[in-house]
């Protein structure tokens, strides 16, 4: 008579080894799946401080700075132009909001670390002066594998 089956020690065998390899694949595709959503917020975060960074920029190409303050309350900055308008800058927790217009960040992100630094007058070799403001903070959450850093300095 002829036996043509598997024992049953040769299909826990093969049932042991798929498992073990189904377990590998899973872990690779959570793996996958966290550096996905990692990737994309952080993609979130740069393209909100891109279009925060352009606004700025837009603003500051048709006036002059003439001077910079601390607005005392909150993270209100006060840029004061030539053309006497005065430009607000608030920094919260999770949005950026500059001459009205709001930059909010992504769920499950936060900004931290929020510095503005006025330069004050240099006085340049040409014996004319200038100054600069400095504005940093830093962007983070669970999901982002490390936090991310913003500086911007604007002389003027």
């Amino acid at each position: 008579m002829k036996k043509n089956g598997f024992t049953v020690v040769e299909l826990l065998a093969s049932f042991t080894l798929t498992m073990v390899i189904v377990v590998f694949l899973f872990e690779i595709v959570l793996e996958l799946k966290n550096t996905y959503v990692s990737n994309t917020i952080k993609t979130q975060v740069l393209m909100q401080n891109s279009a925060f960074v352009t606004v700025l920029n837009n603003k500051f190409s048709n006036a002059s700075i003439d001077s910079t303050s601390y607005g005392g309350t909150g993270n209100v900055y006060i840029i004061n132009t030539s053309d006497g308008s005065p430009y607000n800058l608030t920094i919260t927790e999770n949005q950026i909001i500059f001459d009205g217009q709001k930059f909010k960040m992504p769920e499950g992100v936060a900004i931290e670390n929020i510095n503005f630094i006025d330069g004050g007058v240099i006085v340049n070799n040409d014996g004319s002066n200038s100054s600069y403001f400095s504005i940093s903070y830093d962007v983070v959450g669970d999901d982002l594998d490390k936090k991310i850093h913003f500086n911007y300095v604007y002389s003027y």
